[in-house]
Protein backbone atom coordinates (compact mmCIF):
# COMPACT_ATOMS: atom_id res chain seq x y z
CA UNK A 1 0.00 0.00 0.00
CA UNK A 2 2.83 2.42 0.78
CA UNK A 3 4.10 2.22 -2.80
CA UNK A 4 1.08 4.19 -3.93
CA UNK A 5 1.87 7.39 -2.06
CA UNK A 6 4.78 8.70 -4.13
CA UNK A 7 2.81 7.90 -7.27
CA UNK A 8 -0.18 9.81 -5.96
CA UNK A 9 2.10 12.72 -5.06
CA UNK A 10 3.30 12.93 -8.68
CA UNK A 11 -0.01 11.99 -10.36
CA UNK A 12 -2.79 12.88 -7.90
CA UNK A 13 -5.68 10.82 -9.25
CA UNK A 14 -7.13 10.26 -5.77
CA UNK A 15 -9.20 13.23 -6.82
CA UNK A 16 -11.16 13.98 -3.69
CA UNK A 17 -8.01 15.28 -2.06
CA UNK A 18 -7.95 18.04 -4.68
CA UNK A 19 -11.59 19.03 -4.25
CA UNK A 20 -12.20 22.49 -2.79
CA UNK A 21 -8.54 22.83 -1.83
CA UNK A 22 -8.02 25.35 0.96
CA UNK A 23 -4.54 26.84 0.67
CA UNK A 24 -2.50 27.11 3.83
CA UNK A 25 1.13 27.76 4.76
CA UNK A 26 2.63 24.52 3.45
CA UNK A 27 0.92 24.95 0.06
CA UNK A 28 2.51 28.38 -0.33
CA UNK A 29 5.90 27.01 0.76
CA UNK A 30 5.74 24.31 -1.92
CA UNK A 31 4.71 26.89 -4.55
CA UNK A 32 7.56 29.19 -3.54
CA UNK A 33 10.05 26.31 -3.72
CA UNK A 34 8.83 25.44 -7.22
CA UNK A 35 9.14 29.06 -8.33
CA UNK A 36 12.61 29.27 -6.78
CA UNK A 37 13.64 26.09 -8.60
CA UNK A 38 12.39 27.46 -11.94
CA UNK A 39 14.20 30.79 -11.41
CA UNK A 40 17.42 28.93 -10.50
CA UNK A 41 17.16 26.69 -13.57
CA UNK A 42 16.70 29.70 -15.85
CA UNK A 43 19.31 31.89 -14.11
CA UNK A 44 21.96 29.16 -14.22
CA UNK A 45 21.00 28.46 -17.86
CA UNK A 46 20.41 24.83 -16.96
CA UNK A 47 17.47 24.86 -19.34
CA UNK A 48 16.80 27.56 -21.94
CA UNK A 49 14.22 30.04 -20.65
CA UNK A 50 12.17 29.76 -23.87
CA UNK A 51 11.69 26.04 -23.20
CA UNK A 52 10.72 26.73 -19.58
CA UNK A 53 8.20 29.40 -20.60
CA UNK A 54 6.73 27.13 -23.29
CA UNK A 55 6.31 24.23 -20.80
CA UNK A 56 4.67 26.50 -18.21
CA UNK A 57 2.26 27.87 -20.82
CA UNK A 58 1.40 24.33 -21.94
CA UNK A 59 0.60 23.32 -18.37
CA UNK A 60 -1.46 26.44 -17.85
CA UNK A 61 -3.35 26.09 -21.13
CA UNK A 62 -4.48 22.49 -20.49
CA UNK A 63 -4.77 22.29 -16.68
CA UNK A 64 -5.82 25.73 -15.44
CA UNK A 65 -9.18 25.87 -17.36
CA UNK A 66 -10.32 22.69 -15.58
CA UNK A 67 -10.47 24.69 -12.35
CA UNK A 68 -13.51 26.51 -13.75
CA UNK A 69 -15.48 23.35 -14.52
CA UNK A 70 -18.49 22.46 -12.39
CA UNK A 71 -16.59 19.44 -11.09
CA UNK A 72 -12.97 20.62 -11.16
CA UNK A 73 -11.07 17.44 -10.54
CA UNK A 74 -7.59 16.80 -11.93
CA UNK A 75 -7.57 13.34 -13.48
CA UNK A 76 -4.92 11.27 -15.26
CA UNK A 77 -6.36 11.83 -18.74
CA UNK A 78 -6.01 15.60 -18.27
CA UNK A 79 -2.37 15.23 -17.27
CA UNK A 80 -1.65 13.18 -20.41
CA UNK A 81 -2.04 16.35 -22.50
CA UNK A 82 1.01 17.92 -20.84
CA UNK A 83 3.29 14.89 -21.17
CA UNK A 84 5.29 16.51 -24.06
CA UNK A 85 6.34 19.32 -21.71
CA UNK A 86 7.44 16.81 -19.08
CA UNK A 87 9.40 14.73 -21.62
CA UNK A 88 11.20 17.79 -23.00
CA UNK A 89 12.24 18.99 -19.54
CA UNK A 90 13.37 15.51 -18.42
CA UNK A 91 15.34 14.99 -21.64
CA UNK A 92 17.21 18.27 -21.24
CA UNK A 93 17.67 17.58 -17.53
CA UNK A 94 19.15 14.14 -18.24
CA UNK A 95 21.59 15.55 -20.81
CA UNK A 96 22.75 18.16 -18.33
CA UNK A 97 23.21 15.57 -15.58
CA UNK A 98 25.37 13.40 -17.86
CA UNK A 99 27.61 16.40 -18.55
CA UNK A 100 27.66 17.41 -14.90
CA UNK A 101 31.13 17.14 -13.32
CA UNK A 102 29.93 15.89 -9.94
CA UNK A 103 27.26 13.60 -11.37
CA UNK A 104 27.86 10.90 -8.73
CA UNK A 105 27.34 13.29 -5.83
CA UNK A 106 24.30 14.78 -7.56
CA UNK A 107 22.69 11.37 -8.08
CA UNK A 108 23.35 10.38 -4.45
CA UNK A 109 21.83 13.66 -3.26
CA UNK A 110 18.79 13.21 -5.55
CA UNK A 111 18.28 9.64 -4.37
CA UNK A 112 18.25 10.59 -0.67
CA UNK A 113 16.03 13.60 -1.34
CA UNK A 114 13.43 11.46 -3.13
CA UNK A 115 13.77 8.66 -0.58
CA UNK A 116 13.17 11.01 2.34
CA UNK A 117 10.24 12.56 0.47
CA UNK A 118 8.77 9.10 -0.06
CA UNK A 119 9.22 8.22 3.61
CA UNK A 120 7.58 11.49 4.70
CA UNK A 121 4.59 10.97 2.40
CA UNK A 122 4.21 7.34 3.51
CA UNK A 123 4.39 8.33 7.17
CA UNK A 124 1.86 11.15 6.72
CA UNK A 125 -0.75 9.04 4.93
CA UNK A 126 -0.16 5.48 6.19
CA UNK A 127 -2.74 5.68 9.01
CA UNK A 128 -5.16 8.08 7.38
CA UNK A 129 -5.64 6.13 4.16
CA UNK A 130 -4.51 2.60 4.97
CA UNK A 131 -7.69 0.90 3.72
CA UNK A 132 -10.93 1.67 1.88
CA UNK A 133 -13.23 2.36 4.81
CA UNK A 134 -10.83 4.75 6.52
CA UNK A 135 -9.90 6.38 3.22
CA UNK A 136 -13.45 7.36 2.31
CA UNK A 137 -14.37 8.44 5.84
CA UNK A 138 -11.31 10.72 5.94
CA UNK A 139 -12.05 11.93 2.41
CA UNK A 140 -15.60 12.80 3.43
CA UNK A 141 -14.30 14.74 6.44
CA UNK A 142 -11.92 16.60 4.11
CA UNK A 143 -14.56 17.28 1.45
CA UNK A 144 -18.13 16.81 2.78
CA UNK A 145 -19.59 18.72 -0.17
CA UNK A 146 -17.98 16.52 -2.82
CA UNK A 147 -20.54 14.22 -4.48
CA UNK A 148 -17.94 11.42 -4.78
CA UNK A 149 -17.21 11.29 -1.06
CA UNK A 150 -20.93 11.27 -0.23
CA UNK A 151 -21.51 8.50 -2.77
CA UNK A 152 -18.77 6.27 -1.38
CA UNK A 153 -19.93 6.85 2.18
CA UNK A 154 -23.34 5.64 1.02
CA UNK A 155 -21.77 2.58 -0.57
CA UNK A 156 -19.86 1.77 2.62
CA UNK A 157 -23.04 1.91 4.72
CA UNK A 158 -24.85 -0.20 2.13
CA UNK A 159 -22.10 -2.85 2.27
CA UNK A 160 -22.49 -2.95 6.06
CA UNK A 161 -26.28 -3.28 5.84
CA UNK A 162 -27.16 0.17 7.22
CA UNK A 163 -29.60 1.12 4.47
CA UNK A 164 -31.00 4.21 6.20
CA UNK A 165 -27.55 5.80 6.44
CA UNK A 166 -26.77 4.64 2.92
CA UNK A 167 -29.85 6.44 1.58
CA UNK A 168 -28.97 9.56 3.57
CA UNK A 169 -25.54 9.85 1.93
CA UNK A 170 -26.72 8.80 -1.54
CA UNK A 171 -29.50 11.40 -1.46
CA UNK A 172 -26.92 14.02 -0.50
CA UNK A 173 -24.61 12.83 -3.32
CA UNK A 174 -27.49 12.93 -5.78
CA UNK A 175 -28.45 16.45 -4.69
CA UNK A 176 -24.87 17.57 -5.38
CA UNK A 177 -24.71 15.81 -8.75
CA UNK A 178 -27.76 13.93 -10.01
CA UNK A 179 -26.11 10.74 -11.27
CA UNK A 180 -26.78 8.35 -8.39
CA UNK A 181 -30.47 7.50 -8.85
CA UNK A 182 -29.70 3.88 -9.75
CA UNK A 183 -27.72 3.54 -6.51
CA UNK A 184 -30.69 4.82 -4.51
CA UNK A 185 -32.80 2.27 -6.35
CA UNK A 186 -30.36 -0.48 -5.38
CA UNK A 187 -30.69 0.41 -1.68
CA UNK A 188 -34.48 0.19 -1.95
CA UNK A 189 -34.10 -3.13 -3.77
CA UNK A 190 -31.95 -4.59 -0.98
CA UNK A 191 -34.54 -3.36 1.55
CA UNK A 192 -37.20 -5.28 -0.37
CA UNK A 193 -39.01 -2.06 -1.35
CA UNK A 194 -39.44 -2.98 -5.02
CA UNK A 195 -41.91 -0.16 -5.70
CA UNK A 196 -39.45 2.55 -4.65
CA UNK A 197 -36.64 0.79 -6.50
CA UNK A 198 -38.76 0.70 -9.66
CA UNK A 199 -39.47 4.43 -9.31
CA UNK A 200 -35.79 5.35 -8.96
CA UNK A 201 -34.73 3.08 -11.84
CA UNK A 202 -37.37 4.53 -14.14
CA UNK A 203 -36.32 8.06 -13.23
CA UNK A 204 -32.68 7.18 -13.91
CA UNK A 205 -33.64 5.75 -17.32
CA UNK A 206 -35.62 8.90 -18.16
CA UNK A 207 -32.51 10.95 -17.38
CA UNK A 208 -30.34 8.65 -19.51
CA UNK A 209 -28.17 7.49 -16.58
CA UNK A 210 -26.96 3.84 -16.36
CA UNK A 211 -29.76 2.75 -18.68
CA UNK A 212 -28.50 -0.78 -19.30
CA UNK A 213 -28.05 -1.52 -15.60
CA UNK A 214 -31.44 -0.01 -14.81
CA UNK A 215 -33.20 -2.13 -17.47
CA UNK A 216 -31.46 -5.23 -16.15
CA UNK A 217 -32.52 -4.56 -12.55
CA UNK A 218 -36.05 -3.55 -13.55
CA UNK A 219 -36.29 -6.92 -15.26
CA UNK A 220 -35.39 -8.60 -11.97
CA UNK A 221 -38.03 -6.55 -10.13
CA UNK A 222 -40.78 -7.57 -12.59
CA UNK A 223 -39.71 -11.19 -12.27
CA UNK A 224 -39.46 -11.32 -8.46
CA UNK A 225 -42.35 -9.03 -7.57
CA UNK A 226 -44.88 -9.76 -10.31
CA UNK A 227 -43.67 -13.03 -11.87
CA UNK A 228 -44.31 -11.21 -15.15
CA UNK A 229 -42.07 -13.11 -17.58
CA UNK A 230 -43.09 -11.09 -20.63
CA UNK A 231 -42.21 -7.75 -19.04
CA UNK A 232 -39.08 -9.13 -17.41
CA UNK A 233 -37.80 -10.57 -20.69
CA UNK A 234 -38.65 -7.33 -22.48
CA UNK A 235 -36.49 -5.28 -20.13
CA UNK A 236 -33.69 -7.86 -20.18
CA UNK A 237 -33.58 -7.46 -23.97
CA UNK A 238 -33.60 -3.68 -23.60
CA UNK A 239 -30.49 -3.97 -21.38
CA UNK A 240 -28.76 -6.05 -24.07
CA UNK A 241 -29.72 -3.50 -26.71
CA UNK A 242 -27.99 -0.81 -24.63
CA UNK A 243 -24.88 -2.90 -24.03
CA UNK A 244 -24.81 -5.74 -26.59
CA UNK A 245 -21.32 -6.93 -25.56
CA UNK A 246 -22.21 -7.45 -21.89
CA UNK A 247 -22.14 -11.24 -21.39
CA UNK A 248 -23.86 -11.12 -17.98
CA UNK A 249 -26.99 -9.58 -19.54
CA UNK A 250 -27.20 -12.32 -22.17
CA UNK A 251 -26.67 -15.00 -19.54
CA UNK A 252 -29.43 -13.49 -17.41
CA UNK A 253 -31.84 -13.37 -20.37
CA UNK A 254 -31.20 -17.03 -21.11
CA UNK A 255 -31.93 -17.90 -17.48
CA UNK A 256 -35.23 -16.01 -17.72
CA UNK A 257 -36.17 -17.82 -20.91
CA UNK A 258 -35.36 -21.19 -19.36
CA UNK A 259 -37.41 -20.34 -16.25
CA UNK A 260 -40.35 -19.23 -18.39
CA UNK A 261 -40.27 -22.46 -20.40
CA UNK A 262 -40.35 -24.50 -17.18
CA UNK A 263 -43.51 -22.68 -16.07
CA UNK A 264 -45.42 -23.05 -19.33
Amino acid sequence: MKKIYLYQFVIPDIHVMLYNVKFNAHHFIVILLIIAAIITIVYKKFIDKKVVVWCILLFGFFIFPTCFLEDYIILNHRLVTVIPAVIIVLTIFTDKIIDFKNVKKFLIFSFWLLFLLYVAISFAFADKYREKNIYWVQSYLDAPDCHATCYWMGRLFMEHGDFEKAKEFLIKANNLKMIYLSDLALVSYFEGDFNSAEKWYQKSVNMGINKAQCYRNLSTIYYKRDRDFDKSIKYARMAIKEEPLEYEYRKYLQQLLNERDKNI
